[in-house]
C-alpha cells in the first residue's frame, strides 16, 4: 500500500469510479483494484474529469477528502504547467509572466515530490498540540506545551529530546516554512502570524522575512534528511530533493493558490 490509498476514503472511491466509470457494476470490485494497483490510481487521478467534477461541484471540498483533492488539483497543474512555458507573478500590482512553468513541470513529474506535497498540505487541515514534562531541578517538573505549527515551539522541543529523535520535528520545521511561503504567503508580506508562530521578538529579524523562510526551510529538509531515521523511511533523497528545490516547491504551491485556493477556500480548508 502507498500514501494516496492508504488514505482515501470510501467516499473517494465512489466518486472516482462513478465519475470515471459510470457503467461498471461491481463497484466493490473496482475500489479493491483501484486501491491495489498503484498504477491505475495514479492515471485516474490525473484524469480531467475529476478535476471538472471537483470544479464544477460547489460542495466538492467538503465531499471528498483532502488527500484526494490535492492529489488532484496537483496533478491538473503538472498536465497545465506542460502545455505552457510560463506562469504569472504579481509584481508591484502588476501581473508579470516568469518563464518558469517548465521547472514546475519537472518538479512534480517525480512522483515521490507530489505524494508528499499532498501529505504535507494535507497535514494542515489539522494542527496538533501535545506537551511533556520536563525536570527543572530535582523535585520540580514543568509541563512544557508544543504546537505542530509553531517553528520556535519546534525547535526547542528538538533540543530537549535525543538528538537521533530529532528527525520529526527537523522535517516539520521546513514543512511549515514551504506551507506558510507557499499557501499563506501574506503572512510573512504583512507580519501576520498564525498562532504563535515563531519568535515574535524576530518578527523585524531578516530571518523571519520571505528570503528567511526559505534559507530555514532549506537548511531543516537538509538537517532532517541525513538524519538515520531519514535513510531508514527512504526519505533521504526527496528531502535533499526539497532541500535544494525549495523554492520551485514554494513556487508550485504558489501556483496552487493563486489558480485555485481562493482565500475563503483556503481558510476552510486550512482553520490556522
Amino acid at each position: 500500500m502507498n500514501y494516496l490509498s492508504d488514505h482515501l476514503t470510501l467516499n473517494d472511491l465512489k466518486i472516482i469510479s462513478k465519475t470515471l466509470v459510470p457503467n461498471y457494476r461491481d463497484r466493490e470490485k473496482l475500489h479493491k483494484t483501484i486501491l491495489e494497483d498503484e498504477e491505475i490510481l495514479r492515471k485516474m487521478l490525473s484524469d480531467n474529469r475529476l478535476f471538472v467534477y471537483i470544479m464544477s461541484n460547489s460542495n466538492s471540498y467538503m465531499e471528498i477528502s483532502p488527500t484526494l483533492l490535492f492529489s488532484i488539483l496537483l496533478r491538473h497543474i503538472r498536465d497545465e504547467v506542460k502545455k505552457h512555458p510560463y506562469t504569472f507573478e504579481n509584481k508591484d500590482g502588476e501581473s508579470v509572466a516568469i518563464f518558469d512553468a517548465k521547472d514546475i513541470f519537472n518538479f512534480l513529474e517525480k512522483e515521490e515530490a507530489l505524494d508528499y506535497l499532498t501529505e504535507l498540505l494535507v497535514s494542515f487541515t489539522r494542527i496538533h498540540s501535545f506537551s511533556t514534562m520536563h525536570r527543572i531541578r530535582k523535585g520540580i517538573w514543568r509541563r512544557l506545551k508544543y504546537s505542530d505549527f509553531d517553528i520556535d515551539s519546534l525547535i526547542r522541543f528538538s533540543k530537549t529530546i535525543d538528538e537521533k529523535l530529532r528527525f520529526r520535528p527537523f522535517k516539520k520545521v521546513a514543512d511549515i516554512c514551504l506551507f506558510i511561503l507557499g499557501i499563506f504567503p501574506e503572512y510573512i508580506e504583512k507580519h501576520e502570524w498564525p498562532l504563535s508562530f515563531g519568535d515574535r521578538r524576530l518578527a523585524s529579524h531578516p530571518e523571519i522575512r520571505k528570503i528567511g523562510f526559505e534559507n530555514y526551510g532549506s537548511y531543516y529538509y537538509q538537517k532532517a534528511s541525513n538524519m538515520e531515521t531519514a535513510y531508514t523511511l527512504g526519505l533521504h533523497d526527496l528531502l535533499n530533493y526539497f532541500s535544494e528545490n525549495f523554492k520551485i516547491a514554494e513556487k508550485t504551491l504558489n501556483y496552487l493558490t493563486n489558480r485555485y485556493l481562493g482565500f475563503h477556500d483556503k481558510k476552510k480548508l486550512f482553520p490556522l
